[in-house]
């Protein structure tokens, strides 16, 4: 290893850290404590990268900074009996050529900075303290920063954070900055739970979450290389221009040797959630503002991908690798996926963003490829079949990561990085689609150890190619209903092996797919009084009640009660020409607006649809808990629904939230009669809450609404506010269809109490359960209970 031509991030963190060397101390250092320092990450990475670093110290001197030391710490959990062979174990990737004097002098100067500790309990951070502070003193020289490197289990993360935040936290000028690996968290819930405990000991500006596959050249080059090119590029980047988006990463390797972490994980949790969705990100941002915020935009506006829009696969000896681990379950984890990402941002209406990644497989490689639509490069002729298109290489086994360009761009003089990095053009003829690119690689070799840069980066203070905990947790909220999807339903995904991969892509390429056929015998707790209704199977009756009933998990049921609107959406509007749909607040319906926003959005008839109100909270339409942003954040704004078309219940008008002399509902009620063709709702869906509430019905309240009123505030000692407007259980009533959601293991008492109104035999006199008065008074073939299996185990 020589000497790098790297940026001096260490002169440049101690020119922006504005700290000057006191008169007395010979020099400045950087503490450095590798937690987990035998660990093979350490072996293979961290101290080759801590090297390279150290070499920019140890070659450049600065003002009023005449000495520059790292003083390293191997923290494990056990005593280091002998020093000199742990430090051949610990830097056994770390080499330089027997001819490179210099490097040779360096490289024992960095072992010499090395010392070997004992850290597991609260007492050993304690005394690790006091050894930092002597270790300073002895060499006379002041520390600048203090960098910890958490290279252990995450589930030793909140612990050992506790101790830095006691035991490790610098005095004065002097920086921290913890660094963790992934993963960070197994799902949203854990993930914020996580962020939280660290959050009350560190500040994020502390934190730096490594994402390895950001310190990667291939990947930096794509934020470089649309930051040189965003004027020319804009016109075309958006859903105008381009067809497809495809991130990808293949593996050669299987899972063996580590086949318990692999198989309570998956490549979704491995692979999507972290290293794909933020290439993606980085694909679709504004790549000349700032990296953090605009990332965090981007993230927010994804979908959350659904099963139907997955292929799942697992290759043909995962069973074999999981047993020679010592697990002998038959398991369904997918080891390959391809996932179709939708946004909600007009700007990318319509267009798939597939992420692939999978175990052994054919060839190991890395890329995104963005696929433009025929004729958007004006002036082009060349060969059919051949769309335009910039491949970005991350990295292929033989080659260098570089950029493909298709011959339609030839006349848009598409610029390179302005990096001080030689290129090298050639052209290239990809012998699969006989299409022909310009191909850049640069000049030099570049290295594989992307905790070069990253580990630079933090040692100066730079946060751009590091995750921090807003996106985190958006990462999160994308891909967590995908994989609670997959736990709960658990599909057989398709087998495959290293010759199946053309068939595989192929898949993957063409956005919305369907996974292999899934059935699952659900035990039916009503099974005494209705047959169970099933999204394959036809509606039946019982003779004893006569309400249908729909018994499936929760992400099923979202899928069903979305063809059910879609087909009263159709009905109504061929009968009188529009479809008026009342939507609740609250959880339940959240997944059902899902499916419309990213299913139906341009097959539902927006067109002639009027959004209305079950009820809503007393608060100003901002409020987090306003179920009119709710119904915007999750569906308003991503369907072309007509302005005029949308109805929000009037609780904020001129002197107040819900002030009689306002007359809101009043004011709500005239537009139900102005609207209603023959004053009837199409479709009324509701929620049933915790308690067994649903809109207009609360515990203890009587709704016994005065003539023919449709609309009315109502007080209620409820969970968010004790004031809302709401529809009357008579206007509820008048609707031609009504749709009630039970979701959530909390709603299990209800079911049973529900069940047990079915019972004729039984006296349900002593029943107080709100939604009951409804369930009681709804006429025959107009109520459709939508009931999720959780609630009935």
């Amino acid at each position: 290893m020589g000497v790098p031509t790297l940026t001096l991030l260490l002169v440049l963190s101690i020119v922006r850290s504005g700290v000057t060397v006191t008169s007395d101390a010979k020099g400045c250092g950087y503490t450095i404590v590798l937690l987990g320092s035998t660990g093979d990450l350490a072996k293979r990475y961290i101290w080759p990268a801590l090297f390279d670093n150290s070499l920019q110290l140890y070659t450049h001197h600065l003002q009023d900074c005449q000495e520059q030391r790292l003083v390293i710490f191997g923290a494990s959990r056990s005593e280091v009996a002998d020093r000199e062979t742990a430090l051949d174990k610990s830097l056994v990737n770390v080499k330089c050529k027997q001819s490179d004097s210099q490097c040779l002098k360096l490289l024992a100067n960095f072992k010499e900075s090395i010392n070997f500790v004992k850290v597991k309990t609260s007492l050993d951070f304690e005394q690790l303290s006091q050894i930092i502070r002597d270790r300073y003193e002895v060499l006379n020289i002041m520390e600048l920063g203090r960098l910890v490197y958490l290279s252990i289990p995450p589930s030793a993360y909140v612990a050992t954070v506790d101790h830095i935040s006691e035991h490790l936290k610098p005095s004065g000028l002097t920086w921290l900055r913890v660094i963790l690996e992934k993963p960070f968290g197994h799902n949203l819930s854990s993930a914020l739970a996580l962020n939280e405990a660290i959050s009350e000991q560190l500040e994020e500006m502390q934190v730096y979450r490594i994402d390895h596959y950001l310190g990667k050249f291939g990947v930096q080059l794509i934020s470089n290389f649309l930051a040189v090119n965003s004027d020319v590029l804009k016109p075309l980047w958006n859903s105008n221009g381009v067809q497809l988006m495809e991130v990808a990463m293949e593996e050669t390797l299987d899972v063996s040797g580590r086949g318990s972490f692999y198989n309570a994980n998956g490549v979704i949790r491995d692979i999507h959630q972290n290293h794909l969705t933020e290439i993606l990100t980085i694909l679709l941002m504004n790549p000349i503002s700032d990296h953090q915020t605009e990332k965090f935009k981007v993230l927010s506006d994804l979908f959350s991908p659904r099963l139907h829009h997955t292929v799942l696969g697992q290759y043909t000896d995962y069973q074999k690798h999981l047993q020679e681990d010592g697990l002998h379950n038959h398991s369904n984890t997918p080891t390959y996926a391809s996932v179709a990402l939708y946004s909600r941002n007009p700007k990318w209406s319509g267009v798939p963003f597939v992420l692939t990644s999978g175990k052994q497989l054919s060839r190991r490689r890395a890329f995104a490829r963005v696929i433009f639509k025929q004729g958007v490069v004006t002036g082009w002729t060349g060969r059919l079949g051949c769309p335009p298109e910039i491949h970005f290489l991350i990295q292929q086994d033989g080659s260098k990561p570089g950029i493909l360009i298709s011959e339609h761009f030839s006349s848009l003089e598409l610029k390179m990085s302005t990096t001080s990095i030689d290129w090298i053009k050639t052209l290239y003829n990809d012998p699969e689609s006989n299409c022909l690119f310009t191909h850049f690689e640069p000049k030099a070799d570049i290295t594989s150890n992307s905790y070069i840069s990253l580990i630079g980066a933090v040692l100066n203070g730079e946060k751009e190619y590091f995750v921090d905990s807003e996106c985190l947790l958006e990462s999160w909220r994308i891909w967590t209903p995908l994989l609670e999807e997959i736990d709960l339903i658990q599909p057989h995904p398709l087998l495959y092996s290293a010759d199946d991969l053309p068939t595989l892509e192929e898949l993957s390429f063409h956005g919305i797919r369907r996974t292999p056929p899934h059935t699952q015998k659900l035990e039916n707790p009503f099974q005494d009084h209705v047959t169970l209704f099933s999204a394959n199977s036809t509606f039946a009756e019982s003779e004893q009640i006569k309400h249908k009933i729909v018994l499936a998990n929760k992400y099923e049921l979202s899928n069903i009660l979305a063809e059910d609107l879609l087909s009263v959406a159709v009905v109504s509007i061929d009968t009188h020409g529009s479809f008026h749909l009342a939507l609740p607040g609250g959880t339940s319906p959240v997944l059902l607006l899902g499916s419309l926003s990213l299913d139906y959005q341009h097959s539902f008839p927006w067109g002639r649809t009027h959004i209305w109100q079950t009820d809503e909270r007393c608060v100003y339409p901002t409020n987090q808990h306003s179920n009119f942003r709710q119904l915007a954040d999750h569906l308003l704004s991503t369907v072309p629904i007509p302005y005029l078309n949308l109805h929000p219940m009037p609780v904020h008008l001129q002197q107040g939230l819900c002030i009689h002399g306002d007359y809101g509902a009043d004011f709500y009620q005239k537009q139900l009669i102005d609207f209603l063709p023959e004053g009837q709702l199409d479709y009324v869906l509701l929620g049933v809450g915790s308690d067994g509430h649903i809109a207009s019905i609360f515990p203890f309240y009587q709704n016994v609404p005065k003539g023919d009123k449709l609309v009315e505030v109502v007080e209620w000692d409820g969970i968010f506010m004790n004031k809302r407007m709401t529809l009357t259980l008579n206007c509820i009533l008048e609707a031609r269809h009504i749709g009630l959601v039970f979701i959530g293991e909390n709603k299990r008492d209800i079911v049973q109490t529900v069940k047990r109104s079915f019972d004729s035999s039984l006296d349900n006199s002593g029943e107080q359960l709100p939604v009951l008065k409804l369930i009681q008074r709804a006429k025959k073939e107009q109520l459709t209970l939508y009931i999720d299996q959780s609630c009935c185990q």
